[in-house]
């Protein structure tokens, strides 16, 4: 009896020589691995050395892609694996990548949570800052848990800011641009009555109101530090509603009057006078004709009457 199925074993591993091998390719897949392999797509037992060729490698959840018998001949035969194999079945397999389509409503969620991270710490008193999402979010599908995260860490702007968005799941990686809207809150100061030309603007002066800086004048000026204490560039007449060019910084050196010209050059201070031929604010660039020679130099104000000599 031994010898009988010994002979057998024989026999079929001979018939099974002669022939061949068989692809029987089914009609539709699934598939949850990253790549699409030679079993996927047959509805027959395959020879074990030939199940793990690989016909399609990664894709994205959900989509579907269409294996061919050509496409799958052309792998065996790199693999020299073609020999003695036969097709019968269907022409195409179509593969579906598993996967589920993440809720827009989530990703709306997480993503509005992200971007609320970025924005600046809002002024005392001021309302609640908001981030508007500009457009449709894309249809994303991924093959498992995921998470989100920003390609920036830069503090948002108010008005309309363009971010780059990734989702992560395992190997899967999807990114995509969003465009949003930051709605932050600024003080804005509105003219009490006529104010003149140079005349400094004093906290009884002004009226302050909260302004939604996304649609607010570029040029306004925002925030009490910048309109109280400052000039009157020209005349403000009762109601307007104040921009930057509206005001001067209060001079701390003036035209044709007397300043103190300091310089510091490795450890030794060394002072001179001179005359300005500008009005200067703090940080501002005068010229200044030295007592010294007559020779115009140029100074920073640093003070009241006082300049750093540029040399």
């Amino acid at each position: 009896m031994k010898l009988a199925a010994t002979i057998l074993s024989i026999l079929i591993i001979n018939a099974s020589s002669a022939f061949g091998w068989t692809v029987d390719l089914q009609q539709s897949a699934t598939v949850s691995s990253s790549n699409i392999k030679l079993a996927d797509v047959c509805s027959n037992d395959i020879p074990e050395k030939y199940a793990d060729i690989i016909l399609a490698g990664t894709g994205a959840p959900g989509a579907k892609t269409c294996i061919s018998r050509q496409q799958i001949l052309r792998k065996l035969v790199f693999a020299n694996a073609s020999e003695k194999v036969r097709f019968k079945g269907n022409d195409y397999c179509t593969v579906t990548r598993a996967g589920n389509q993440i809720s827009k409503n989530k990703l709306h969620q997480v993503l509005i949570e992200e971007l609320t991270k970025l924005l600046p710490d809002k002024s005392f008193g001021a309302p609640e800052s908001s981030i508007e999402l500009i457009g449709q979010l894309p249809e994303v599908t991924m093959s498992s848990g995921w998470n989100l995260s920003l390609d920036t860490s830069r503090i948002l702007s108010p008005g309309r800011n363009i971010v780059r968005v990734r989702l992560n799941s395992g190997q899967q990686n999807t990114r995509f641009t969003v465009t949003v809207t930051c709605h932050i809150w600024g003080e804005t100061a509105s003219i009490n009555s006529l104010t003149n030309k140079s005349q400094l603007i004093e906290p009884h002066m002004v009226s302050w109101s909260w302004s939604d800086l996304a649609i607010t004048d570029k040029a306004t000026a925002i925030g009490r530090e910048s309109v109280i204490g400052m000039v009157a560039a020209k005349k403000l007449t009762k109601g307007l509603i104040i921009r930057e060019p509206d005001l001067n910084a209060v001079p701390l050196v003036h035209q044709g009057e007397p300043v103190e010209m300091k310089i510091e050059r490795s450890g030794i201070a060394v002072s001179a006078t001179g005359v300005a031929r500008r009005d200067g604010a703090l940080n501002q660039i005068v010229p200044v004709r030295s007592d010294i020679d007559g020779r115009i130099v140029s100074g920073r104000v640093i003070g009241p009457g006082l300049v750093a000599w540029r040399r």
